[in-house]
């Protein structure tokens, strides 16, 4: 009943259910369940809170890049920012402190331009009217005019509209009233193509120079600034100094025999020496020297020895009445390189004794000529008269201070006159190495930092920042050659008495940042280079040592129109380098590999599979025997040994005999050949058959 009334409709009549009730009987079955009824729809709840956000759906497809903007408005020009030249060049000149170069000339100098003519270096009237022997300058003099070019403003920009096809070394010349700046430039010493400048910016940058009032401060007070330095190692700095000890600037790690015959021979004990055999020339007189007693024909005789911690030499007369005179060796000057020689003081000056210790001297005395020997004279003349067979003393005008201390010391002074007699002033330094001139102050005895940067008092007060001081790599090569020229040019100086120290008339040298051509003019009275002769020589090589820059500026590498070389293009200045010589890097050697030479000649050495095979090649490209040459050197044939300093040594025996080599490398880099000595002898010139080339492969060449 129930699940009838459940599923009755509501439109049965009320009265019908009353009166089923009254008369029912007992519950009957429960019947069927009805079919669901439709669902009711009930109102639409509130909206729930959000749920939490889902992971983030994998990036989609880059779309389609859309069209450009408009440009914007051009932003300010930025810093060293130069509106450009489209056919022209265009750039800033600023010196080293970084500041413009205002009313500078810079100029576009045609390579093919560049003089070649032969130097003769003989006569000095001549040398001061060339105008070949400055690659740079003397072009600019000759030409310049005619040459494209511009002026820098008070920014220091110059501005060239067009330049022509060609190539170019690029230079800038100071105003002529401009005294703080050196010609040159960073971009003078290498030419460069038309190609490579249209359309660029190419900034230079030239040397600053101290005021000709600037002094000399020594090299501590440049390392107390820019710190220690490799050049405390170099020959430069170690050339001169106390038989007693080193300077405290001086390190020679590198060179642990220079005081082997300091230590060896200036004995307790003592060791004597014997002057002997004079070869009766009044114009170029000479001796033997020797530890052995030839017993006749000895002149006067010399016994080196220490005590008390000083250094003596005795000189006693053989030859005629026998006196003995005793000087104080105070000073040793050279023995890193070959020889040394000691000084003693007379007076206020100092003079070289007449004894020179060669350390590649034979020992052998009977076997070699007496320039070969361990022990050589040095101007004996000066210490003994041969007419009067008595001892003397140097003429005041022979002393160390005037004739050769000046190259060897920064900044030196000379005082005095051939009445009285010189002194050499060098410059105060707490670091010095002894008190040459007896004021009671050490001095920088040798070479130093201002001897290639200049005088550096005006540096130092303006607290460096490149003001005031000579930079060489950029001043013109000529004029970075004249600094290492002065002095490796035989050439005798206008004061000071005429000596192979080329002092001015103010009794000074030359300052870096010199001209050629001033120091041509004001500083050198005559050129004085030894060359071979045309009998055991060619005419043209050297014979005497300290002229390597007499050389090289009459080749092609420091005249050419592709790369123009100085010292320092080989030579490392400072020091920084473990080479020989100070060279910059390994010479090359045909096993050992490429090296130095190649590193500008690589493309003119023939193609091969190893350097060994490329040197070989270019041996047979000159009609030289294809045969095995060993670990062979670029510079065994074409820088030979034709000059001497010490002794030398033995080369090649030929044939019985013995031909002797110098020590002192030629610097004119072609290859002397034997064809060119008219006479052949043992102490001809050396060239490459000479060496060690002359035995067996060469053995028929002498």
């Amino acid at each position: 009943m129930r699940g009838t009334l459940r599923h009755a409709t509501a439109t049965l009549p009320m009265i019908l259910g009353l009166v089923v009730a009254a008369c029912s009987g007992s519950d009957g079955a429960e019947g069927p369940k009805g079919a669901d009824g439709l669902p009711g729809v009930g109102a639409t709840g509130p909206i729930g809170p959000a749920g939490d956000a889902g992971d983030p759906g994998a990036t989609g497809a880059t779309g389609a890049t859309g069209p450009t903007g408009e440009a914007g408005v051009p932003g300010p020009a930025g810093p060293g920012y130069v509106a450009l030249e489209t056919a022209g060049l265009v750039g800033f000149v600023r010196d080293t402190a970084k500041e413009p170069v205002v009313g500078a000339t810079v100029y576009l100098i045609p390579n093919t331009d560049i003089p070649n003519t032969a130097l003769a270096l003989t006569d000095i009237a001549a040398e001061r009217t060339s105008t070949v022997d400055e690659p740079i300058e003397d072009t600019i003099a000759a030409k310049g005019s005619g040459y494209t070019k511009a002026v820098t403003d008070a920014a220091g920009v110059y501005r060239i509209p067009t330049v022509a096809a060609g190539t170019y070394f690029i230079a800038v010349v100071p105003a002529t009233t401009d005294t703080g700046h050196l010609p040159g430039g960073s971009s003078c010493r290498k030419s460069v193509a038309s190609t490579a400048l249209v359309g660029k910016q190419l900034n230079i940058d030239v040397s600053t120079r101290p005021s000709d009032k600037a002094t000399f401060v020594g090299n501590s007070v440049c390392i107390n600034c820019h710190g220690k330095t490799h050049f405390n190692t170099t020959l430069h700095n170690l050339g001169i100094k106390p038989m007693s000890g080193a300077g405290p600037a001086q390190d020679f790690s590198k060179y642990p025999d220079w005081n082997k015959a300091i230590e060896t021979k200036f004995t307790t004990a003592g060791t004597t020496l014997f002057v002997y055999g004079y070869n009766g020339s009044a114009t170029a007189p000479d001796w033997k020297m020797s530890e052995t007693d030839p017993g006749t024909g000895v002149s006067f005789k010399m016994k080196l020895y220490s005590s008390a911690g000083k250094y003596y030499v005795d000189l006693t007369n053989v030859a005629g009445t026998a006196t003995t005179k005793t000087y104080e060796a105070g000073i040793s000057y050279g023995g890193g390189l070959y020889k040394q020689r000691y000084a003693t003081k007379i007076g206020g000056s100092w003079y070289i004794l007449p004894i020179q210790y060669n350390f590649q001297g034979i020992a052998t005395e009977s076997t070699a000529p007496a320039s070969r020997w361990t022990w050589g004279q040095y101007n004996a003349q000066n210490w003994y008269d041969e007419t009067a067979k008595a001892l003397k003393e140097p003429a005041l005008g022979k002393a160390f201070d005037n004739n050769c201390v000046g190259c060897h010391m920064a900044g030196i002074k000379l005082t005095g006159d051939a009445t009285s007699g010189w002194k050499a002033h060098g410059v105060p330094d707490p670091k010095g190495e002894m008190d040459f001139d007896g004021d009671g102050k050490l001095e920088q005895l040798n070479m130093g930092c201002e001897t290639c940067h200049g005088p550096g008092s005006e540096h130092w007060a303006k607290a460096g920042s490149g003001k005031a001081i000579v930079s060489p790599q950029l001043m013109t090569p000529e004029r970075e050659v004249a600094i290492c020229g002065q002095c490796h040019t035989r050439a005798l100086g206008v004061g000071g008495g005429n000596t192979e120290t080329p002092f001015g008339a103010g009794l000074m040298l030359m300052k870096a940042g010199t001209s050629r051509a001033d120091f041509l003019k004001s500083y050198v009275s005559k050129l004085d280079d030894g060359q071979w002769d045309t009998a055991k020589g060619d005419g043209k090589h050297a014979k005497k040592h300290h002229q390597q820059a007499s050389d090289f500026i009459k080749t092609a590498k420091y005249r050419n129109g592709n790369m123009l070389l100085t010292c320092a293009s080989c030579h490392a200045p400072h020091g920084d380098t473990d080479e020989p010589h100070q060279l910059k890097a390994k010479l090359d050697k045909a096993t050992d590999g490429a090296g130095l030479c190649t590193s500008c000649h690589d493309a003119k050495l023939p193609a091969g599979a190893t350097f060994s095979a490329r040197v070989q090649a270019h041996y047979k490209a000159k009609g030289i025997a294809d045969i095995a040459m060993g670990n062979i050197s670029c510079t065994q044939c074409h820088m030979p040994t034709t000059a001497k300093s010490g002794s030398g040594t033995a080369g090649a025996t030929i044939s019985g005999t013995t031909y002797y080599l110098g020590d002192i490398s030629s610097h004119l880099f072609d290859v002397p050949k034997k064809a060119s000595i008219p006479t052949k002898a043992s102490d001809m010139m050396s060239i490459p058959f000479t060496n060690a080339c002359g035995t067996g492969c060469h053995s028929s060449m002498l």
